[in-house]
């Protein structure tokens, strides 16, 4: 998608809400845009180096929006949810915990640090977030999952 269809989408939602500032409809739909997709497209690609390089581009454009809102808790999820992609597990933490001080209520900060804590084989760790993810988002089956998987790595579970 190139900038002329922003500039389409971004004058259609003017016109549907009135006036609104451009510049942040900007923001959010190339931050989103950007990001999502490269991450997106990363998984999708077969050869590893390939990969390693769109995560690192991915990184490099939030690092941009980072810049721009240092507290944005959906960019410290993509971040450490590109940083676990990488295999870079504290880097991975750090961020999710960032997101975690200003906004403790969205699952899926808990989820990917809990991920994090589940590689590093820091599995207490690791438990306490999938418990949080699990009381934020009951309905998600992996959340469930990812509790029996942890508590059997602990000797909770019996099989």
């Amino acid at each position: 998608m190139g900038f002329g269809n922003y500039n389409i989408v971004c004058a259609a939602v003017v016109g549907w809400c009135g006036k609104v500032d451009i510049s942040s409809i900007y923001y959010v739909m190339i931050k989103r845009i950007s990001i999502i997709l490269v991450l997106a497209l990363s998984s999708c690609v077969s050869h590893l180096t390939d990969r390693e390089k769109e995560l690192h581009e991915a990184l490099t454009r939030i690092d941009v929006f980072l810049k721009i809102d240092p507290n944005d808790a959906e960019l410290c999820y993509w971040k450490a949810q590109a940083l676990f992609q990488l295999t870079r597990y504290d880097e991975s933490i750090k961020w999710a915990s960032k997101g975690i001080e200003t906004h403790a209520d969205i699952p899926q900060l808990y989820c990917v640090r809990g991920d994090a804590y589940f590689a590093k084989m820091e599995y207490e760790a690791a438990e306490k977030d999938y418990e949080k993810l699990h009381e934020l988002w009951p309905a998600w089956d992996n959340s469930i999952d990812k509790l029996w998987d942890v508590r059997k790595k602990l000797g909770k579970n019996k099989n």
